[in-house]
């Protein structure tokens, strides 16, 4: 089963505590814009926060962290925990995916434990691939 898990756990202290994932950009929230993405790629999608209620109204589950306080890293393991299995990781400050980039982070993690995109600025593991071994 293929899984994936939206990060949308952290504080927003940058911006003052706003809530980044319900940003709307060209119509749609951020995470609205995500799961809908993310259920044309994924079996199942799940958004791992702080608090379970945040985000009811999206439609998929909502697992809370296992490791309170524990930032990224904590969401990471939370979401390779819960997706028993490989799981492609998203933060929910991320618009711009789309399905062919993601596809390309799902198949570069086939015969890995990991794979992380890189670019220019250097590695992004808030948008990587994770098997089970991670955690």
């Amino acid at each position: 089963m293929q899984t994936a898990a939206i990060l949308a756990g952290g504080r927003a202290r940058r911006l003052g505590g706003l809530d980044k994932g319900r940003l709307v950009i060209g119509g749609r929230s951020i995470l609205q814009h995500q799961v809908d993405l993310l259920r044309g790629l994924a079996d199942r999608v799940v958004i791992v926060a702080n608090e379970r209620g945040r985000y009811a109204d999206l439609g998929v589950p909502v697992v809370r962290d296992i490791v309170a306080g524990a930032g990224s890293l904590g969401g990471i393991y939370t979401a390779v925990v819960e997706a028993a299995g490989p799981v492609l990781v998203l933060a929910c400050d991320m618009p711009f995916l789309t399905a062919g980039f993601l596809t390309q982070v799902w198949d570069a993690g086939r015969d890995v434990d990991v794979a992380i995109p890189r670019s220019p600025d250097g590695y992004h593991p808030l948008c990587a691939y994770y098997a089970p071994a991670c955690a």
